[in-house]
């Protein structure tokens, strides 16, 4: 079947529609000329490779013939046709089996892809029958060997497909549960050594009443095991207490952890890169002194705490490039971070308001230098922080605050009206013509507290606003919300 028959028949119309575009075709393969970001590379044989560069460099007619094209090309397009979603619920009307639909040829193809067929959500109705457990192990059967990316949740219907999964837990590579008694004890049972290529877990607890800790105790003898989500109304002991020397990413939902449970949990994941630790309590009893540890891998961080002092001063991070915290009791306490850690930080963002002093003080910091996104909250002495922002052209570029920054997010009070679209526009350069000049913003939002009594149809901000459409009709990504204006680009209050 030609590509012209294809695109005629009455077969399902989403893929067709796709790709009656050529323009998403010819976007499509060159995407495929580069490898394609967390899409699976070109063929490395040699063959391979020169039909994907002949289809690059030939100009698309519309009489081409889509099933001209070598399947290993026509493999690259079918990976871009896939959902975009991870875990994708199987779907007829959704690729890879939409694309079985469409003629022998595109079907052939598909088959003889395991990577398809490898990544779905398990979670099929609530009325299930046998036949949706062979759907399942249809899709298993077609993606061969391939590592599997799953998500399930404990349903009715589960018990008969979570039989047929069970068989190939030696291939789960990334899932997703949630969790219930029953579930959580057949983990217990399965994992351990048979889940030899698990990567990722992403853990919801649903039911409490099975040892949660037995299943820690299971996933941290994984030799593969690198990430972990932890998403319930409880934290196991085990999961703070014991080491993980393998893990690099570590994800806790919610507010579980206190202060010397985060401490805990840091020290114990030396080869961690990436840290969310929820909202963080404090602890009830008053932390003793330790030793500094070094997380000599650690990139970024995150948490929200009454003090994140308390933790910062535990430990010293000299590859963190992501800080997103609260604001420390002690002002000094970032000081004394960047003291330890001569880290080099990309993004800084505080999200509890912070006042001028503190303000100035955190962006001084030679960690700060390297800084392409801050978000900040300043609740006092706004225009001093805001003047300290403006771009001065007179200051030597290696002494100037912040020059490599591109993305600000801003929350203000008591600003004098101006001064911020006065700075906005000191940093707005889309043609950095000299090295001298600090990289350009690309994106801003803004938020205006209440800071006055408002009047109605009163603008308390109006040549801020003024410089916002004007540096938005130039190209800049600037979006602001006040409670006394409204402009019908972005999304407002209007008085």
């Amino acid at each position: 079947m030609t590509a012209s028959n294809c695109l005629n028949s009455s077969k399902p119309r989403a893929v067709i529609a796709r790709l009656r575009s050529w323009s998403y075709l010819s976007k499509a393969l060159r995407k495929a000329g580069t490898g394609g970001r967390d899409k699976p590379p070109l063929p490395k044989d040699v063959a391979g490779a020169v039909a994907v560069e002949t289809a690059l460099n030939t100009p698309l007619s519309s009489n081409a013939h889509i099933d001209s094209f070598p399947p290993e090309v026509m493999g690259e397009i079918f990976f871009y046709c896939l959902p975009s979603e991870q875990y994708p619920y199987i779907a007829i009307d959704d690729a890879p089996m939409l694309l079985c639909q469409i003629c022998s040829y595109w079907r052939q193809v598909a088959l003889s892809l395991p990577s398809l067929w490898s990544n779905f959500n398990c979670d099929i109705g609530y009325e299930a029958s046998a036949s949706h457990a062979m759907l399942l192990q249809l899709w298993i059967d077609r993606s061969r060997t391939t590592p599997l990316s799953l998500a399930f949740t404990p349903t009715p219907a589960l018990a008969a497909t979570l039989k047929v999964l069970v068989t190939s837990v030696c291939r789960w590579h990334d899932i997703r549960v949630a969790l219930d008694a029953e579930v959580g004890r057949t983990l217990v049972s399965i994992l351990g050594k048979e889940a030899s290529q698990l990567e990722s877990i992403c853990i919801a607890v649903r039911e409490r009443n099975w040892d949660a800790d037995q299943l820690i105790s299971q996933l941290n003898v994984l030799s593969n095991l690198r990430r972990l989500t932890w998403d319930a109304s409880f934290l196991p002991p085990a999961l703070v207490n014991m080491a993980w020397p393998r893990l690099t990413e570590i994800n806790i939902a919610g507010r579980l952890l206190s202060a010397s449970d985060s401490i805990a949990l840091l020290s114990n994941t030396r080869a961690l890169e990436h840290a969310y630790l929820g909202v963080v309590d404090p602890s009830s009893e008053s932390l003793p002194s330790r030793p500094v540890v070094t997380l000599q891998h650690l990139r970024s961080l995150k948490f929200y705490a009454d003090d994140p002092g308390q933790i910062f001063d535990n430990f010293a991070f000299p590859s963190l490039l992501s800080l997103e915290t609260s604001r420390p009791d002690d002002p000094h306490a970032l000081r004394r971070l960047d003291e330890r850690s001569s880290c080099k930080l990309e993004v800084f963002s505080i999200e509890s308001p912070l006042d001028a002093e503190e303000a100035v003080s955190y962006l001084r910091l030679p960690c700060m230098q390297s800084v392409t996104s801050l978000g900040l909250v300043i609740n006092t002495r706004n225009d001093r922080v805001i003047t300290f922002l403006t771009w001065n052209p007179d200051t030597p570029f290696d002494e100037a605050i912040l020059p490599w920054l591109t993305k600000l997010t801003l929350t203000v009070e008591k600003t004098t009206d101006g001064a911020i679209g006065r700075m906005i526009a000191s940093r707005w350069l889309p043609q950095r013509l000299s090295a001298s000049l600090p990289a350009s913003l690309k994106k801003v939002e803004l938020w205006y507290n209440g800071d006055r009594p408002l009047k109605r149809g009163v603008e308390y901000h109006s040549v801020d606003i003024a410089y916002f459409k004007h540096l938005t009709q130039e190209g800049l990504d600037i979006s602001w919300t006040c409670a006394c204006s409204f402009y019908p680009l972005h999304v407002q209050f209007a008085c």
